[in-house]
């Protein structure tokens, strides 16, 4: 099967990870963007099991990735339910889970500088409806890691975070921006922390909205004639 025009060799082999080189291309913006990549890429565990089985000559599976995002969504129930104010272990727990998510949206936003055809930069994927699935998976682990920081800071919340039941509460309704004000943060960090949640939010609408749109196909039913 020939590659489009652009497309490398990985994205032929079956993988969306690898390093993007860094260039200049006249914008300080897309730069950053290409660093920023490139550090969470080296962070994440599937990178360099993908290396491992490219290495081995191995064909890689997108299965191996789902359980992957499965297991970090259960470690992060599991967080919320062992987890208690202060805990700087779990806390560091979910912030690495937290890159892992980002790193995913990051290269939805950095693809397109490396993928190019005829009609300009595209976002590969393998199947519309398992990324659908997988970016509202994304959006679980996102808000779950929000909670467990929660949880972390809860009696800096007013009234005080105490179980991981109003901390996923809380987390959502931040995450959706519905903001019902039953739960003030208090301190400097957790409204740091609110903010950054939004931001997120943000990020994901402006980058996994659209792609969203764009792979969902929709076609009119005919009316049947006598």
């Amino acid at each position: 099967m020939d590659n489009k025009p652009g497309q490398s060799e990985d994205n032929e082999w079956g993988t969306e990870w690898g390093i993007v080189p860094l260039k200049w291309q006249g914008s300080i913006v897309l730069l950053l963007a290409r660093i920023l990549n490139d550090i969470l890429l080296c962070l994440s565990v599937m990178t360099w099991l993908w290396y491992v089985h490219r290495w081995l000559n191995r064909k890689w599976r997108l299965w191996i990735v789902e359980v992957w995002v499965l297991c970090l969504v259960a470690v992060l129930f599991l967080c919320l339910v062992v987890g208690y104010h202060g805990n700087i272990v779990i806390w560091w727990v979910a912030f690495y889970i937290l890159l892992d998510a980002l790193g995913a949206t990051v290269r939805d936003i950095v693809g397109p500088l490396s993928r190019r055809d005829a009609d300009g930069g595209y976002v590969l994927i393998y199947d519309g409806v398992r990324w659908l699935l997988m970016a509202a998976i994304n959006v679980i682990q996102v808000v779950l890691c929000f909670a467990v920081f929660a949880l972390h800071y809860g009696k800096d919340f007013k009234p005080a975070i105490l179980d991981s039941v109003t901390a996923i509460y809380f987390s959502a309704v931040t995450f959706l921006t519905l903001g019902y004000g039953d739960v003030v943060p208090r301190s400097p960090q957790t409204k740091a922390l609110v903010v950054w949640e939004l931001l997120t939010f943000l990020v994901f609408l402006v980058v996994k909205l659209p792609i969203a749109v764009s792979v969902i196909r929709v076609k009119e039913r005919q009316r049947a004639t006598n």
